[in-house]
């Protein structure tokens, strides 16, 4: 019985943490999107969810990439600076301390092992910085594996060391027979979360358009009026292949709005267009086959009067 009120405690607190983190995360992309005067229209960190923020403004090139890799830029940075500065010495919160600093080298790890493996999961955040900043796949591996490393190294000097993070395991033992550390546990879930559904409600949560089987959801954007051309995404062609493209928009009071796909010889196939005055609260299209040569590509909006939420999918790359 005593086994089991431990396992309740440390569970608690491991949902805690992976609800900040996903939390923290969000928080961050908002933060590196205001950076780059971009606006959040749509918030929802919700960890058993899709987390994402939805965003409006311009994000193609540096902006985007910029945004695309704040959430674990800024959320790494605050672990290192506590992890330098603080030692916990409660058993409580040396193992939630130990508990939070492997889910944040956990996120660092995509960043490693993706660009080095060649996989481009569409409109995960390491596939956009990529496509969006150019950077070598190498340079962008190693420099978060020397980030996850530095955390490591200040994780470990902050709990005493392989010896100190396996005492802090065991001292968790003998936790859930005291009022005290699930007072503490429970006021910190209730916490994450009520501040979780604050965010959602503040901004408004995103709603999820599922696009048809076979496709992946590669972008999932907010239009402003006035941005103009806002490169979504981009990808190379190594070699000749056809492409189908699914777009949604939602909330759309006025157009025009427009989607094309752009080949590497520049040629532009409109997959969505909404004409000036169109009060369409949602609607999707889909592509014909678009064939594309070798070399890079680009899925392009246009938004000079229209406002609205955009999902883009794709198939058959």
């Amino acid at each position: 019985m005593a086994r089991l009120r431990d396992g309740l405690v440390l569970l608690l607190l491991a949902m805690s943490a992976v609800q900040a983190y996903a939390l923290a995360h969000e928080a961050g992309q908002a933060l590196a999107a205001w950076m780059v005067g971009a606006s959040v229209v749509g918030f929802d960190a919700w960890a058993l969810g899709r987390p994402a923020v939805r965003l409006a403004g311009d994000l193609s090139g540096p902006r985007g990439a910029w945004v695309s890799v704040g959430g674990v830029a800024w959320t790494w940075a605050a672990t290192v600076a506590t992890a330098a500065l603080w030692r916990p010495r409660p058993k409580l919160l040396r193992f939630g301390a130990l508990v939070w600093g492997s889910i944040v080298v956990g996120a660092l790890l995509p960043w490693v092992v993706l660009p080095l493996a060649g996989w481009r999961p569409p409109g995960d955040d390491v596939t956009v910085f990529l496509q969006r900043s150019g950077a070598a796949p190498v340079a962008v591996a190693l420099v978060a594996a020397t980030a996850a490393l530095l955390l490591v190294g200040l994780a470990a000097r902050a709990l005493g060391g392989p010896r100190g993070a396996w005492s802090a395991v065991r001292a968790a033992a003998g936790l859930g027979a005291r009022p005290w550390a699930w007072l503490a546990v429970l006021v910190t879930l209730a916490t994450v979360l009520v501040a979780t559904e604050a965010g959602a409600r503040w901004f408004g949560a995103p709603t999820t358009v599922l696009p048809p089987a076979g496709f992946a959801v590669a972008a999932e954007v907010g239009l402003r009026a006035g941005i103009g051309d806002d490169q979504l995404l981009a990808d190379v062609a190594p070699s000749a292949h056809v492409l189908e493209v699914w777009v949604a928009v939602e909330g759309v009071d006025q157009g025009p709005i427009s989607v094309d796909v752009v080949g590497p010889d520049g040629a532009r196939t409109a997959v969505l267009r909404l004409p000036v005055d169109a009060p369409i609260g949602r609607a999707t299209v889909r592509s014909g086959p678009v064939a594309l040569a070798p070399g890079p590509w680009a899925v392009v909006a246009s938004a000079p009067r229209g406002e609205g939420r955009l999902v883009v999918a794709w198939r058959g790359r």
